[in-house]
């Protein structure tokens, strides 16, 4: 008898680490996981799609850099999730799927359709990564959404800038996107600028 209870004790000891860090996890902190995943899920998905129908040499760069942060987001969120055991969805939920299918099948010009998606998701994903970087939650969780924050701002200036571009027509190009030389300089030959958007 004793033997069994010192079994139970030794097991419930070593079990309540896990059990802490789970009950640890209010619903918001709960509901933002869920999210962050399925932003960072969505984004890859439509930035996977760009990479096929992008016509716009400057939104493929764009494009290449949100799969770039989007993947290393996700690998940080997975971090984060495995040591809270916490379970982060696999998939995007049916709401954004319905919104990507959309965007997949639009008939209009894709470019375009795709950054208006961009700027709407990441200044909602700013808004929602703020409130829980300043929130009362688990401390991993929200260090995770401060360290997201510089990207979404980022790409979210990036998005509007491009967008800018595309509605001024092919003849003008915004700094830190064309892929053509720079302008001529007084001498003809030329000028060199770094690129600002280059993280």
């Amino acid at each position: 008898m004793r033997r069994t209870l010192a079994f139970l004790s030794l097991a419930t000891l070593f079990a309540a680490p896990a059990f802490a860090q789970q009950a640890a996890l209010d619903r918001q902190d709960q509901n933002f996981l869920n999210e962050a995943a399925i932003l960072n899920l969505s984004e890859l998905q439509m930035a996977k799609l760009a990479q096929e129908r992008a016509e716009t040499p400057e939104l493929k760069r764009f494009v290449d850099r949100l799969i770039q942060d989007h993947g290393k987001a996700m690998e940080r969120l997975q971090g984060t999730a495995q040591g809270l055991d916490f379970r982060l969805p696999q998939e995007v939920d049916a709401p954004t799927k319905a919104r990507l299918d959309d965007i997949a099948n639009s008939a209009a010009a894709f470019d375009r359709r795709f950054m208006a998606e961009q700027e709407d998701a990441h200044a909602r994903a700013i808004k929602l990564f703020e409130a829980q970087a300043q929130s009362n939650g688990h401390p991993a969780v929200r260090q995770y959404a401060e360290s997201a924050l510089p990207d979404l701002r980022a790409h979210l200036e990036a998005a509007r800038s491009l967008s800018d571009l595309m509605a001024q027509g092919p003849q003008t190009q915004a700094p830190g996107y064309g892929t053509s030389q720079p302008p001529a300089g007084p001498d003809g030959t030329g000028s060199s600028t770094a690129d600002p958007a280059k993280p």
